[in-house]
């Protein structure tokens, strides 16, 4: 099994559209801290009566939504792109056991899609709470401990997304078309959701997994959270079943289908 996490792991860092995925997430974290170097600088020239309108969205949300989705896109070119060129046939002569090759691809997606999800968000967190320091804006007048389970959580998440987006590549494998179905999970049905009558729509809106990292951290005045209707428990529940429908589905294309 070593053997098949360091062959999975070469394949991930020698292709450069990891690079880039990695880079367009970092990019969220780059406009976090612009974002608030803006408006640190706004307070510092606006009058009393419009500090008391001002308010500065928090970084998970801003990072942690664009990392899901770059995060993501990784996932599927994990498996869309060797059925895209062809080796994966080749893959499967060298590991014949299609559950041990997927258990690699999940292993080595999960840690790559967590580690540089907590990298992204603690880093645009940390240097926006620097430029910020004392200034009472809206959403950063807690103290770093409290803001400590809202990054993990959104990093968790990020990880769920680079999961889907495996399963889902494995699934269709069609980059397009498992791109685009990662794309309308992660925005157009979170904003569908917002116009269901209730209480269909809280309910739906909040087992998205776009809007499970509020509801994961407990702290969801501190991440900007809209549903908050399913407790910690329940949103690592939602999070988890996320991940067994994708593996799953994953496992099952490799298995009973062709390469």
């Amino acid at each position: 099994m070593v053997g098949v996490l360091a062959s999975e792991w070469v394949k991930v860092r020698s292709v450069r559209s990891t690079w880039w995925t990695l880079a367009a997430a970092a990019a969220g974290a780059v406009l976090a801290v612009l974002l608030a170097w803006y408006s640190a600088s706004y307070w510092d020239g606006a009058s009393a009566q419009a500090r008391q309108h001002f308010a500065l969205t928090p970084s998970a949300p801003v990072v942690g939504w664009i990392a899901q989705l770059c995060l993501a896109v990784l996932g599927v070119l994990a498996v869309t792109s060797e059925y895209a060129t062809g080796t994966i046939r080749t893959t499967l002569a060298a590991v014949p056991g299609r559950t041990r090759l997927l258990a690699a691809k999940v292993a080595v997606v999960a840690v790559v899609a967590l580690v540089a999800g907590l990298a992204v968000l603690f880093a645009a967190f940390l240097a926006s709470h620097w430029i910020i320091g004392a200034r009472p804006l809206r959403f950063w007048t807690a103290p770093v401990s409290a803001e400590i389970p809202v990054q993990l959580s959104w990093g968790v998440s990020v990880m769920v997304f680079a999961l889907i987006g495996l399963g889902l590549g494995a699934v269709l494998r069609s980059t397009a078309a498992a791109i685009t179905a990662v794309a309308v999970l992660w925005y157009p049905l979170p904003i569908i959701a917002l116009h269901l009558p209730a209480p269909v729509g809280p309910w739906v809106s909040a087992l998205l997994p776009l809007n499970l990292a509020p509801q994961l951290s407990g702290a969801p005045d501190l991440s900007a959270g809209h549903d908050t209707l399913l407790s910690p428990a329940g949103a690592l529940a939602a999070m988890a079943a996320y991940v067994v429908l994708a593996v799953g589905g994953a496992l099952i294309s490799m298995v009973w289908r062709d390469a």
